[in-house]
């Protein structure tokens, strides 16, 4: 019987070895760890493992990139982003993973800033996020990265409705370069509690309160992130911002 026991131990230990040592190695640990615990896996996810490339669309599933200044690159596994030219937009989109039928999602990420400092040469605001009709001129809902005096300072999330509505300005005290942070973007469309929710790291989140009414927009099928609308530049320092580890969900995953 011990023998029996011993060999069952031995054979579970080789065929379960390969496996941690795989989610060991796999970038999406934090997916893995909530799905064995019983989590809601992500309808799509998106890492940057390839080499370093300026083809982020070609060498990622993101459906498309705009990038006509070469101003995106895929740098050391992540997705990287000048921020220092000044009204140059740049951005990849998702599209096949969202639909303008789908009425709640959760994007989330981690974002990381190479330099936070003298980015700018006066109080400036960059749309780093946009979620977009399919099909429709416009935005759901987007998210706002402010500078104060030159220098990387706040956040804040926008819901389009049948005018606006803007979710609180979060100041990023203590913000530090080169260090990634989690962020996590909600969306809802409804009539009575539609809401935009965005938050970076153990800062608060910006939210328009989820009791709008943004039935009326067309849906937010395109995910975009970059720099897709900006106004940063002619600071001291030019400035990148890196994204990595998406991960999509169709439901509340707050």
């Amino acid at each position: 019987m011990r023998k029996l026991i011993l060999i069952s131990i031995l054979i579970i230990l080789l065929i379960t070895s390969p496996c941690l040592a795989g989610g060991i190695q796999d970038k999406h640990r934090a997916v893995i760890a909530a799905m064995s615990a019983g989590g809601v896996p992500p309808d799509c996810s998106e890492t940057f493992t390839t080499g370093d490339t300026d083809d982020v669309d070609g060498n990622s599933s993101f459906d498309a990139e705009s990038d006509s200044a070469s101003l995106l690159q895929i740098t050391s596994g992540k997705l990287r982003a000048n921020v220092g030219t000044n009204g140059q937009n740049s951005y990849v989109s998702e599209t096949s993973c969202l639909a303008d039928s789908d009425t709640e999602y959760t994007i989330k990420g981690t974002i990381e800033f190479e330099d936070i400092v003298d980015i700018d040469d006066f109080n400036s605001t960059n749309i780093i996020v946009n979620i977009k009709p399919d099909s429709v001129i416009g935005d759901s809902a987007y998210v706002y990265l402010a500078a104060s005096g030159g220098d990387i300072y706040s956040y804040y999330v926008v819901l389009i409705t049948a005018g606006s509505e803007t979710g609180n300005t979060v100041v990023m005290s203590g913000l530090a370069a080169d260090t990634a942070y989690d962020f996590v973007l909600y969306y809802k469309k409804d009539a009575s509690v539609g809401e935009a929710y965005f938050k970076i790291g153990a800062w608060d989140a910006s939210t328009t309160g989820g009791n709008d009414d943004n039935s009326s927009i067309a849906g937010g099928g395109t995910f975009r992130i970059g720099a897709v609308v900006h106004y940063w530049g002619d600071g001291t320092t030019d400035t990148f911002i890196k994204y990595d580890d998406f991960e999509y969900y169709k439901s509340d995953q707050r």
